[in-house]
């Protein structure tokens, strides 16, 4: 059944005037007819219906014949890091152990996304889609073959005699016996009417065996009493008196504290009665009852204390302008001079008029010019051109082969002359192979080479940059056998074609110990999903439906449809655009699969086939499982842009 139609157009002839109710529903009925046989008979996508993996090769059968592929494959390669360390690269299957307590659990693990390692380290830590970076996989009590091994225990740089003590923190740690000495054991304490503390005995004080001191029940090292087999014969050795480094002029203090007479300085001792200090005009601090700071308040940056009122007050912060205006003046070109009584000012001279000498003793004045000079000859030499000028003339600098500068490098002084860049960094900071050029807290300097291997490491702001060791690159050795290899050296891979489907080890060591661990922790990574589109109707019309898509799981677009495993969008046709010619991409949901909205475009540009991609707002789209994609042309259609094809890639999710 035919439609009709009431106008001519690109449909064919009209009938020429309004149609009758009858055939407007017949239109409809035509119309509702061909959408019910496709609502009845949808067309089936095209879906994957065979797999083939040879060697890295894989390819992939479709329902409609075509077969994508092959694809080569690459798998990821395991790699040995040492000790997780902040702010460094790492890569998908790098495996490390975590830091000693406090500061980690010392476990063995496996890096799950590449990424750049934060400041501190945690085993939960996610990246910004919320993945996790890191899977541990044997822990780090997984074995107890020593002290350090202990989850309680943190120890580091132990030498003869260290001993153990639990700390605030939760740990045992090792101490040196002067440590446990002044930060662990109590210290012996005196006698205060309630009775001592026992504790580590203080030390005695120079000439307390000269004084026959005794460890007394107060505390302290004290003197016998009198007739009691000792006796003191200075002030000094007397228990309620406590004498240090005593000086001309000294007088002694009592203290309730600790109930002794102790040597004072006069200005410690003070005899003032001030019970308030206020503070203004200038001075900073008050008020003060008790004790306190005095300071001269703040003023301008490039200011000085002054009074320029033009009469008595408090000074105050002034520019120097303002303070040589407020003391001398402010003629305009007048200059500051030192007479014989002070500094003055030299009001300004006539026009033409120069500053005169009057000689030791005698004041600067303005003069008058006489004649003209006596200088008949000017030569020139040592980097100076231009001469010899008998009358008058123009002196520049000589010139320079390109890319040198004027230095003396000689070692001694020298007129400058023309120097490489290199050869004057020879001279002043050496020349020694591999060094590198660096800022450090006042000049430029040369770090020495590192040794082989090593990487340059920043230190961050306001530090220096030094050598590292590297991230390692020296290869790993894999076998694959049913026992493992022999002499195998830290992060070699063994597959065990012994564990039925196969199971992957790393040979692990650290300071104590060294196995193969099972990795067992590979990371999951979600599947590439690509989509194909094309239209092979010679140039496309206005808004021309290129091809539709129903995803049959869900997926991520990346922002501005970046690459998913190596993988890009892609876009060509067989005959390039005449002008700027851009493609909507948009998508229907499931429960409306005809209600399209725009989540990208690819632009092709002027004369060639190749476009740019981009998502709305530069962000990556979600499509939910049965979600409908489609492409359409231009919204004016392009002269020759024809036969587009499309290929899109997305990461299930």
């Amino acid at each position: 059944m035919a439609i009709i139609y009431r106008t001519d157009g690109a449909w064919g002839s009209g009938q020429g005037s309004n149609l009758a109710p009858a055939q407007v529903d017949s239109n409809f009925y035509d119309l509702d007819t061909r959408v019910t046989y496709f609502e009845d008979n949808p067309p089936l996508p095209i879906e994957p219906v065979s797999i083939t993996i040879t060697g890295y090769s894989f390819s992939m059968g479709l329902s409609n014949g075509e077969t994508i592929g092959p694809v080569t494959m690459t798998m990821p390669v395991p790699q040995w890091r040492g000790t997780w360390t902040p702010n460094t690269i790492y890569n998908d299957l790098d495996f490390f152990t975590a830091p000693a307590p406090p500061d980690g659990d010392g476990g063995f693990g496996a890096v799950m996304l590449s990424h750049t390692s934060g400041t501190t380290f945690d085993w939960a830590a996610t990246s910004a889609t919320g993945l996790p970076l890191y899977r541990e996989i044997v822990g780090g009590s997984g074995a107890t073959t020593a002290l350090s091994d202990l989850i309680d225990v943190s120890v580091s740089g132990t030498a003869s005699g260290d001993m153990l003590a639990w700390n605030a923190a939760g740990y045992w740690v090792n101490y040196t016996p002067a440590e446990i000495a002044t930060s662990v054991l109590p210290a012996f304490g005196g006698d205060s009417g309630t009775g001592g503390t026992q504790g580590l005995v203080p030390a005695p004080a120079a000439g307390d065996a000269a004084a026959s001191k005794f460890l007394s029940a107060s505390g302290a090292w004290a003197v016998p009493p009198t007739g009691s087999g000792g006796g003191s014969s200075s002030l000094a050795g007397l228990t309620d008196v406590a004498v240090v480094s005593p000086a001309t002029g000294h007088l002694l203090q009592y203290s309730a504290g600790d109930g002794k007479w102790h040597n004072r300085t006069l200005a410690e001792l003070g005899a003032g009665t001030v019970g308030l200090i206020e503070t203004s005009n200038g001075i900073s601090g008050g008020p003060i009852t008790v004790s306190g700071m005095l300071s001269l308040s703040q003023i301008g940056a490039r200011e000085l204390l002054a009074n320029v009122t033009g009469g008595p007050a408090s000074p105050a912060g002034a520019s120097l302008s303002a303070v040589i205006d407020a003391a001398l003046g402010t003629t305009r070109g007048a200059l500051i001079r030192r007479d014989a009584s002070g500094w003055s000012l030299l009001n300004p001279g006539t026009d033409g008029q120069y500053l005169r000498s009057g000689g030791s003793g005698a004041d600067v004045t303005w003069g008058t010019p006489v004649g003209t000079g006596t200088v008949t000859s000017i030569a020139t030499s040592g980097g100076i051109s231009g001469g010899t000028i008998t009358s008058t003339g123009t002196l520049s600098l000589s010139q320079i082969a390109d890319k040198t500068v004027l230095a003396n490098v000689t070692g001694a002084l020298a007129v400058p002359a023309p120097t490489s860049v290199t050869l004057l960094l020879d001279f002043a900071l050496g020349n020694t192979q591999g060094a590198v050029l660096y800022r450090g807290a006042t000049q430029w300097q040369a770090l020495a080479p590192g040794s082989a291997g090593q990487v340059l490491t920043s230190g961050g702001p306001a530090a220096n940059p030094s050598w590292a060791a590297g991230g390692g690159g020296g290869g790993v050795t894999v076998t694959i056998d049913s026992a493992p290899p022999l002499d195998p050296m830290p992060g070699d891979l063994w597959w065990s074609s012994a564990d039925g489907d196969g199971q992957l080890y790393i040979y692990y060591t650290d300071a104590d110990s060294s196995a193969w661990v099972q990795a067992n922790s590979a990371p999951s990574v979600k599947p590439r999903y690509t989509i194909g589109f094309s239209y092979t109707g010679g140039v496309l019309a206005t808004s021309q439906l290129i091809g539709m898509h129903r995803v049959s799981i869900g997926i991520t677009i990346p922002a501005d449809f970046g690459a998913v495993l190596g993988h890009i969008s892609q876009i060509g046709a067989t005959a390039n655009a005449t002008a700027s010619t851009v493609l909507s991409i948009e998508r229907a949901v499931s429960a409306s699969p005809n209600t399209f909205t725009a989540i990208g475009t690819v632009t092709v540009a002027a004369g060639g086939i190749i476009g740019t991609w981009a998502t709305t707002g530069g962000a990556a789209v979600s499509v939910a499982q049965g979600d409908v994609l489609r492409v359409r042309g231009p919204a004016t259609a392009d002269a020759t842009f024809a036969n587009p094809y499309l290929t899109i890639v997305a990461q299930e999710t």
